[in-house]
């Protein structure tokens, strides 16, 4: 796998995969501000901790992916992948250019996904300087909690329940680092091998 120049988020999801009402209803609390407050801190701890060890992004948001150059077969680090927003490189000249969406093909393998070449081209010539290729891509299940699996949906519910009950021993408002096990369980299925 070509490594990455830079790999970095450009458009946050605008959902979370668990709502704090949902949490403190789970959890049987009351839905006063304060526990709100609190509760969403923990949601977005825990989605960011399942997001991390899953190696996937849940809700849909966009990352861009820099790279000196293209190999043959480009495997894309993130997944699930919607589709790609833009495609980019500097020319030989350095001049920046878009490659056509019909130049590439997204082919998903074993849960991975990968960008190639359209059928009987190859790659344009560019130039292999840092960052030279630009590609935004659109990752996530969906834009809503629905399009999540249940199960991922569910450990971090638990991750959630967790920090409730842990919550003493946080420092901060920082959750703490360990996923606990039968979140884990819950996730491992899930997880992105690269």
């Amino acid at each position: 796998m070509a490594e990455p120049d830079a790999l970095y988020r450009t458009v946050n999801p605008t959902n979370a995969p668990l709502t704090a009402a949902n949490a403190l209803a789970h959890d049987r609390l009351s839905d006063d501000a304060d526990e709100v407050a609190l509760v969403d801190g923990f949601v977005a701890s825990a989605t960011a901790k399942a997001e991390a060890y899953l190696r996937r992004q849940l809700i849909t948001q966009t990352w861009r992916l820099e790279l000196a150059q293209l190999p043959d077969v480009l495997q894309v680090p993130l997944a699930p992948v919607q589709s790609v927003a833009d495609f980019t490189y500097l020319d030989t000249n350095g001049a920046r250019q878009t490659l056509a969406a019909d130049q590439y093909r997204l082919t998903q393998n074993s849960g991975a996904w990968y960008l190639r070449p359209a059928y009987e081209t190859s790659w344009p010539d560019h130039r292999c300087d840092f960052g030279s290729i630009e590609i935004d891509l659109i990752v996530g299940y969906g834009d809503n909690a629905s399009d999540v699996p249940a199960d991922i949906v569910q450990a971090i519910r638990f991750m959630v329940a967790n920090f409730m009950d842990h919550r003493a021993s946080l420092v901060d408002g920082a959750a703490s680092a360990e996923i606990p096990m039968g979140a884990r369980d819950m996730l491992r299925p899930h997880v992105f091998w690269v």
